[in-house]
């Protein structure tokens, strides 16, 4: 949990700083380990700045977390908005792009996060609640605009429509990290979005 709200520019300018330093070490660590204070000589504080801020390591990994859920959110709502896609491929292509490369595509960063986050129902629930806005936003562009759509899916198919593409991406991160880059992987990923309006 975060400890201080930040308001002025320098304090938010500090929390940026220490969330990039604790993704840089995570994606250069073997073993996704990283302290307080390598977060701390990594950003360019003592580690009494970021604890002004985060009560723990922990709490920085929420926020990590909550951070890229908002940034996610918001780039896939803007780019299902795009007026040149209109077809299902097109927009299934937005989804599929936002799953497989989250954190800015650093691959350790997200399984690191994904493990922190495993046994929290707080984090579980806030990514059930974003992906169920995105599910709805990419569904109502679908039937809105793409000419080729031949069905809206009922409601439990529309739940298992991002969730069954983030479970290959999570299962890819942790296991098989090199089918992120696999343009076979994402075809797949696409093909099992559009299949759902066919």
């Amino acid at each position: 949990m975060e400890r201080k709200i930040p308001r002025q520019q320098r304090a938010v300018s500090a929390v940026d700083t220490t969330l990039e330093a604790t993704a840089q070490l995570l994606e250069q660590s073997l073993d996704g380990h990283v302290t307080t204070n390598h977060v701390a000589a990594r950003a360019g504080y003592s580690v009494g700045t970021v604890y002004r801020y985060f009560a723990d390591k922990q709490a920085i990994f929420e926020a990590m977390i909550r951070s890229e859920l908002a940034r996610q959110e918001a780039q896939v709502a803007a780019r299902l908005a795009d007026p040149d896609i209109d077809t299902v491929e097109g927009f299934a292509r937005v989804l599929v792009a936002a799953a497989r490369t989250p954190f800015k595509g650093r691959v350790k960063v997200r399984r690191a996060l994904m493990l922190a986050a495993a046994s929290r129902r707080d984090l579980a629930a806030l990514l059930d609640d974003t992906l169920e806005r995105l599910t709805e936003l990419f569904v109502e562009a679908v039937r809105s605009r793409a000419v080729d759509c031949a069905r809206v899916p009922p409601a439990a198919g529309r739940h298992a429509i991002l969730r069954g593409v983030i479970a290959a991406t999570r299962s890819a991160a942790l296991t098989k990290p090199h089918l992120l880059d696999d343009p076979d992987f994402e075809t797949e990923l696409v093909r099992s979005l559009v299949q759902v309006f066919r």
